[in-house]
């Protein structure tokens, strides 16, 4: 059974308040200026799909993180942030082919590989999966790619419980298409309210 006290109720408004300031997820826009912002540690992965909005910023689109196995927080650095590369685009691939974007990352070697021809087999082998994306390598110093790092250093790990002031929820994957039929049931609420305004009589 639930019990709702002082301590539900602020986290609930906590969260409402965390939701509702920024940075907000702004809706996806095939035509808009597209960034994947990246980071990796021995400890984690993470990338940031941003894109530029009216307002002429960049706004968060989705992020993505996950812990590193065994092997892979072996490698040097360099194939960790290639590495970070190749599983954030392929996560955003949905959103990724077919546009050009550009990949920031810390790591300015990895510019430079691109044009290397005696690649390792494993570098390699990420350039391929790479090959069929439109994009460019900019180097982002990692004293502005904060929030990359931060999410490349505290990972998330798919599915694991988080217990929140004493109630055990999962982690919830927000869509785009989620937030747009919010939007959209939102603006009908509103529509009909003014409705009613104006017809009182209107049901």
């Amino acid at each position: 059974m639930l019990h709702w006290t002082k301590a539900q109720e602020d986290a609930f408004t906590e969260i409402k308040r965390e939701l509702s300031s920024e940075p907000i997820l702004a809706i996806y826009n095939p035509h808009a200026k597209t960034e994947l912002h990246t980071d990796a540690s021995q400890v984690g992965l993470s990338g940031i799909l941003y894109q530029e909005q009216t307002d002429g910023r960049l706004h968060p689109i989705s992020y993505y993180s996950r812990k590193t196995t065994i092997e892979e927080s072996r490698y040097h650095s360099y194939e960790l942030e290639a590495l970070a590369i190749v599983n954030s685009v392929e996560r955003f691939r949905v959103y990724l082919i077919g546009i050009h974007f550009v990949i920031r990352t810390d790591c300015n070697s990895l510019k430079m590989l691109q044009n290397k021809r005696d690649l390792s087999p494993r570098i390699g082998r990420w350039f391929v999966k790479l090959s069929e994306y439109n994009y460019t390598i900019e180097y982002h110093a990692g004293s502005i790619n904060t929030v990359a790092d931060a999410l490349s250093r505290y990972p998330i790990e798919e599915g694991k419980e988080t217990e929140i002031v004493g109630l055990p929820i999962l982690h919830i994957k927000v869509t785009t298409d989620w937030i747009a039929a919010l939007q959209r049931n939102c603006l009908s609420k509103k529509a009909r309210r003014q409705k009613l305004l104006v017809f009182p009589s209107c049901t």
